[in-house]
């Protein structure tokens, strides 16, 4: 990971936190470290290398742990796109937007999102032995519903890893649903992703989630 200096007439700004791509790919982890580091420290988060969604299943997982660690810290993050990902908008279109693209079709699916995201669209919270979960993306059926006993463990399983553990029934029933809700995505390689971030604190105004 790198670090850039920014200075602002003769001010200096907090240094952004930037990333490329291999270093998310070498250490899946890392994508929630350098959210962490740019969050606690008031920074911004930059990718340097545009991001081709949909493609690469272990790219998937990183990037998308990546988008919703940021918008749920509500991170200055930016990103571009490598081009337009095989998915609908909907799909994505409650994290953090991209800045732009590398090819035309790649800046009107990124013009898209960032005129239509807004915080809060998809979302889940913790609690004592529960998860809720709320999706009201635009296009498609609204949800709210809460996973309590087994099943917020398994969603906390699901969370945990890309791929569902073998001979976890209930891991695995849970996931179905996800899919068929709309808030995980199935990825090549046995591999998934859910969708929702963390909504870990109310913005203000709390009346825009």
């Amino acid at each position: 990971m790198h670090t850039a200096k920014v200075a602002d007439s003769g001010t200096r700004r907090p240094a952004a936190v930037t990333v490329h791509v291999d270093e998310l790919l070498a250490d899946p982890s890392h994508a929630v470290r350098v959210v962490a580091e740019a969050e606690s420290g008031s920074r911004s988060l930059t990718l340097l290398d545009p991001i081709r969604l949909g493609t690469d299943p272990d790219l998937d997982v990183v990037a998308l742990r990546l988008l919703t660690e940021a918008t749920a810290g509500q991170v200055d993050l930016h990103w571009d796109l490598a081009g337009e990902p095989p998915w609908p908008l909907r799909t994505v279109l409650h994290l953090h937007p991209p800045a732009g693209a590398a090819n035309a079709a790649g800046r009107r699916f990124a013009a898209r999102w960032g005129e239509r995201f807004r915080f809060g669209l998809c979302t889940y919270r913790r609690g004592p032995g529960f998860v809720a979960l709320r999706d009201i993306r635009p296009d498609g059926a609204r949800l709210r519903t809460v996973a309590d006993g087994r099943w917020a463990t398994a969603f906390e399983t699901l969370l945990s890893t890309p791929t569902c553990p073998t001979g976890d029934a209930a891991a695995g029933r849970l996931l179905d649903e996800l899919l068929t809700a709309g808030l995980a995505l199935r990825l090549d390689a046995g591999r998934h992703a859910l969708l929702p971030f963390r909504l870990r604190r109310w913005p203000i105004p709390y009346s825009a989630v």
